[in-house]
């Protein structure tokens, strides 16, 4: 992770602090502001509150968090960690993989306020972007082995052998060849963030919400 200089991790911070101000204005539940630990990036909820009543919550807690984390590549790997009910531990599972810092962040942010969609009675956008074609700019074919090394490592299971059984796919923006991303076939939709600017993916999650207004971004 290239810290808190890198101009796209400073906005991805900026948009992900404005849809937690939008999710208490909704009277949802708390996302808590993104933290760095062990060269990974939180975008937690429900955590510090847990925290704060119990300490082992950090490791015990039932809290939600995504995860942003570098691979030895240079990919960026985004993680979804949750304790389920009536399991016996937390667990990691690798969600997509990105060559570009931008983009996971751009995911993150979809998926987070895509829930706060869904909480306040919106429709949820993966439906809409799953009725809509992708444009002749992103190319899908199967992913290479620099994508598949990632998910090897965090797959219990996965090795080169199997990794076809997953349903992998690799997103490419053409034009772009540097702009690229590995995820299932579950989260296909969500690939339209390679194609969409911060500005452009906000104006899509925010269409429909029932806001008086929209807060302002955090001054940079």
């Amino acid at each position: 992770m290239t810290g808190i200089a890198d101009s796209s991790l400073r906005e991805t911070l900026r948009r992900f602090d404005r849809w937690r101000t939008i999710a208490t204005l909704l009277d949802q539940r708390p996302y808590d502001e993104p933290d760095f630990e062990n060269s990974r990036l939180y975008f937690r909820s429900d955590y510090a509150a847990q925290v704060a009543e119990w300490s082992a919550a950090r490791e015990k807690g039932d809290w939600g968090a995504y995860i942003i984390e570098p691979c030895p590549s240079g990919l960026f790997s985004v993680i979804r960690s949750l304790w389920h009910e009536r399991a016996p531990r937390r667990t990691e599972t690798i969600e997509t993989v990105f060559t570009q810092l931008e983009d996971a962040g751009k995911y993150v942010i979809a998926r987070v306020a895509n829930s706060i969609r869904f909480d306040a009675g919106v429709s949820s956008l993966s439906i809409r972007w799953s009725d809509r074609d992708f444009n002749s700019m992103i190319k899908i074919m199967p992913p290479s082995d620099k994508f598949l090394q990632c998910f090897i490592e965090k797959t219990p299971g996965m090795d080169a052998d199997n990794a076809h059984d997953y349903y992998l796919d690799q997103y490419s923006l053409s034009g772009r060849p540097s702009t690229e991303a590995v995820t299932s076939s579950d989260n296909r939709p969500y690939m339209q963030v390679l194609g969409l600017s911060f500005e452009e993916l906000d104006a899509e999650l925010l269409d429909g919400l029932p806001l008086a207004t929209v807060p302002p971004l955090p001054v940079d």
